[in-house]
């Protein structure tokens, strides 16, 4: 990924507004279509596949359909959307962070499609973006109702994990923090107290420990000097690629929460989207009379 991130970052500033533009309309496809075969198999629970996922030991965790995964152990009953990602919480972090970057005027229906995956997800980071994001740009009663209306309806369908995944986790009923183990919570808290804080404890120490995916695995790795610089760095970055506002500082910050859940440092649709959402302005193209029109 940092290769090529390296040749996105030095496009033209046309260019890479394009490679954003159709990423967003793909990725909205896709998602569009694994959300399809999600209602189908809650709906209908069909059980035609393509493919089986397997663990290490060979047990069958889910079944593939064309975009989308689904549990073993379900039988009629919703479970957690997660498409063609690798589990439900991408999901949500990611469309989480396309709420703030996008303008839903520009990409409705691609808005629409994200905020349905993001919901669906039941991603407890989703659900916290989610409502930071209502708390910036609501505007007027109607859209307070209709908010309250979509969640209301979400809460009836889906109580149980919205209960399950949400709600007990905001309230510490369940760990709000759960990317990682007890083992390296452990490694983590020595970690803390050893002359390793400053500079970590190698690139890849934190792999010794599986299903970790934390902020913590960072300064684990990298130490507080390391940490901080790619902190200064990345932000000095994207402040450069950008005009200084509001807008531009909210979606600098809501990259830094959404960090310290899933912490990829150079990965690559992340980069397509913090570096090239603000080129809109510039390059989404207008009809005669200067007005944005819909596609390219």
């Amino acid at each position: 990924d940092l290769l090529l991130t390296s040749i996105f970052l030095f496009l033209k500033e046309e260019h890479r507004y394009y490679v954003f533009h159709y990423f967003i309309k793909i990725l909205a496809a896709l998602l569009l279509i694994g959300i399809i075969e999600y209602l189908i198999s809650v709906c209908f629970a069909p059980t035609l596949y393509w493919g089986k996922v397997y663990y290490a030991d060979g047990y069958v965790s889910f079944y593939q359909t064309l975009l989308n995964y689904y549990p073993v152990d379900y039988w009629m009953k919703v479970y957690r959307f997660q498409g063609f990602m690798d589990e439900p919480g991408r999901v949500g972090t990611f469309c989480a962070f396309l709420l703030f970057i996008l303008d839903s005027s520009r990409y409705r229906k691609e808005y629409a499609v994200f905020l349905l995956a993001g919901l669906l997800s039941f991603s407890f980071a989703f659900y916290i973006l989610f409502f930071m994001y209502i708390a910036l740009n609501l505007k007027n009663l109607k859209q307070v109702l209709v908010i309250v209306l979509v969640l209301g309806v979400m809460y009836a369908l889906f109580y149980e994990y919205v209960n399950n995944y949400i709600i007990d986790r905001f309230t510490g009923v369940q760990k709000a923090d759960n990317r990682t183990t007890a083992a390296f919570d452990t490694a983590f808290t020595e970690f803390l107290n050893s002359k390793n804080l400053f500079f970590g404890k190698g690139l890849t120490a934190s792999y010794d420990f599986v299903n970790n995916s934390s902020v913590k695995c960072v300064l684990y790795n990298l130490g507080l000097w390391g940490l901080g610089w790619y902190i200064i760095v990345f932000s000095l970055l994207f402040l450069q690629c950008t005009k200084i506002s509001f807008k531009h500082l909210v979606v600098l910050l809501v990259y830094w929460m959404s960090f310290y859940q899933r912490p990829t440092y150079t990965y690559l649709p992340v980069t397509v989207l913090f570096f090239a959402y603000s080129l809109s302005d510039l390059y989404f193209p207008k009809n005669k009379k200067g007005n944005v029109v819909s596609e390219l």
